[in-house]
């Protein structure tokens, strides 16, 4: 829908900003890219697309939608067919971390496909948010079926660390975006608040291969 457009828009807009300047167009694996909303813009825009993803049936809608990409189909950390193994200029894994079972070794895989500078662009929801201070077991995100693995921020700083990243930046984000009107104003103004106090629903990481 127009949100999630939208979503993955601003997503695409700050791994751009933060990306190394490159002598062509630059180069994006999207880990877990789903049905290609994000492949799809990011071929608009410019940049050789390529992903992994580990649904043979979202792979299928993927090459569908977006012709020109690579999208290797395979587990992140184990597959051999990694693009462009040390030569992408961004990845993007957004709503990934959570749901493997050993996130060092994806983030070791992402720092891995990146040449030196390149960006990872990762979100994942933040184990120190307002809703699960709140709710605690009933926090939707405990679903261990489904998330494995939820970092708080500091936690999440060090494992990228150890990954062999530097981070750029790393803030906590919230709302749908689906709100009009002074609903959205209200909202938006919540997650200001939230954010400043590092209380989001999620941790939006963009961090540098060194």
């Amino acid at each position: 829908d127009l949100a999630r457009a939208a979503w993955f828009g601003a997503c695409l807009d700050e791994a751009l900003g933060l990306a190394p300047s490159a002598d062509g167009p630059h180069r994006l694996v999207d880990v877990g890219c789903g049905a290609g909303s994000l492949l799809d813009l990011a071929a608009a825009r410019g940049c050789e697309v390529a992903a992994v993803e580990l649904s043979s049936d979202l792979a299928v809608l993927a090459r569908r939608r977006v012709p020109a990409a690579l999208v290797v189909e395979g587990d992140a950390v184990t597959t051999p067919a990694w693009p462009w193994p040390g030569g992408a200029d961004i990845v993007v894994a957004l709503d990934v971390l959570e749901h493997v079972t050993d996130p060092p070794a994806l983030l070791a895989r992402c720092r891995a496909g990146l040449r030196p500078g390149g960006v990872l662009l990762l979100q994942t929801p933040n184990a120190l948010s307002l809703r699960a201070r709140w709710q605690g077991a009933r926090w939707p995100m405990l679903d261990p079926d489904q998330h494995l693995v939820l970092y708080p921020p500091r936690e999440l700083r060090r494992a990228l660390e150890r990954a062999g990243f530097a981070v750029v930046r790393c803030r906590t984000v919230s709302g749908t975006g689906r709100e009009q009107g002074l609903a959205r104003a209200v909202a938006s103004a919540r997650e200001a608040v939230l954010a400043a106090a590092g209380l989001g629903n999620a941790l939006r990481v963009a961090a540098r291969a060194v």
